[in-house]
């Protein structure tokens, strides 16, 4: 006759950090099972004055990165592979997030047990790994106490005052999920890339905006301002050869002046203002550039450009020639 086995039934975060210490400290009855009941339950709350029954445009990016994330711990957790294109599309249906619009707020929801315990069935993982696993990434994803101590964590780097209250039981579910994240490389994957993602949802808040996790009070929008200011963007240095049209041109005024002139791409795309330096320009060149820009024709150019937030804000004609002369080499 097969021995019982015994059932770890977790239904709240208080039972959850009870197994996952008896986990670490091997002291969970071998030949367990592990069922999650109730626990984890994602909820995140956006409040603000742009909440009145939409969703502002400027917090979907982050959204939208919290649900790769999920999808991505999923995978990662039940085939062995971040590459989420292995995930079905009931999975994904399973996985996303439900979004409850409200005056003033809007709710991001997920049953997270639901997922885990379909996990579970679909692997052969002990109830000790289960338990390690689970309850790491179910804390690092759903526990006021771990979205709370990376607001601390921001605001020490920015030597601001902190109003967090660390008490020694926070201070124990830190210390064990830490710990789960030594054992654990997708706890400790997870760790890092919610750290990308909550910075992401700081930055898309504005001053009257409030961040909960549940119903506690996570950060609002102007105290985001001081711990997690927004990432300096970096202007993009491109290459834009093909063919233009001219449709002004500016001769330089004093020797050595650049030449200055608005070009319009023959394929669709924005005008834009090119210069060219005239050590760049052998005579045959500046004559094209002449006739090109009086008579309109279009010519092709070879152009180092820098592009920033979509718009080119720096261009540099290197060669120009006659369309049939590219065509010809």
């Amino acid at each position: 006759m097969a021995d019982p086995v015994d059932v770890i039934r977790i239904e709240d975060e208080k039972g959850a950090y009870e197994a996952l210490a008896q986990a670490l400290n091997n002291r969970l009855p071998e030949n367990c099972t592990v069922e999650f009941s109730g626990w984890p339950v994602f909820s995140l709350k956006l409040e603000g004055a742009d909440f009145h029954g939409t969703i502002p445009t400027r917090v979907m990016p982050p959204i939208l990165e919290l649900q790769k994330e999920l999808n991505r711990i999923y995978c990662q957790a039940k085939y062995n592979t971040t590459n989420t294109n292995k995930l079905t599309a009931e999975e994904r249906e399973m996985l996303e997030l439900v979004v409850k619009v409200n005056e003033g707020c809007s709710e991001y929801v997920s049953a997270l047990f639901d997922k885990i315990n379909d996990i579970i069935k679909a692997t052969d993982m002990s109830g000790r790994q289960v338990v390690v696993l689970f309850v790491g990434l179910g804390a690092l994803l759903t526990a006021d106490s771990m979205w709370e101590n990376w607001v601390a964590s921001k605001e020490r780097e920015h030597a601001l005052e902190t109003n967090l209250e660390i008490t020694k039981e926070h201070t124990r579910q830190m210390q064990l999920v830490a710990e789960a994240a030594k054992q654990e490389p997708l706890v400790k994957a997870t760790s890092q890339s919610m750290d990308v993602v909550r910075s992401k949802l700081a930055n898309s808040l504005q001053d009257g905006d409030n961040l909960r996790v549940g119903n506690t009070p996570i950060i609002t929008g102007q105290r985001a301002k001081q711990i997690v200011p927004k990432p300096k963007v970096e202007p993009n240095e491109v290459r834009l050869d093909g063919i233009y049209t001219m449709l002004e041109v500016k001769f330089p005024k004093e020797y050595g002046d650049s030449y200055r002139f608005l070009v319009q791409p023959e394929t669709e795309g924005e005008r834009f203002y090119v210069n060219a330096a005239p050590s760049k320009l052998d005579d045959a060149q500046v004559r094209i550039l002449a006739d090109g820009g009086f008579g309109s024709k279009p010519v092709y150019m070879q152009i180092n450009a820098r592009r920033l937030r979509g718009e080119i804000t720096r261009a540099e004609a290197v060669k120009i020639s006659w369309p049939e002369d590219k065509a010809k080499k």
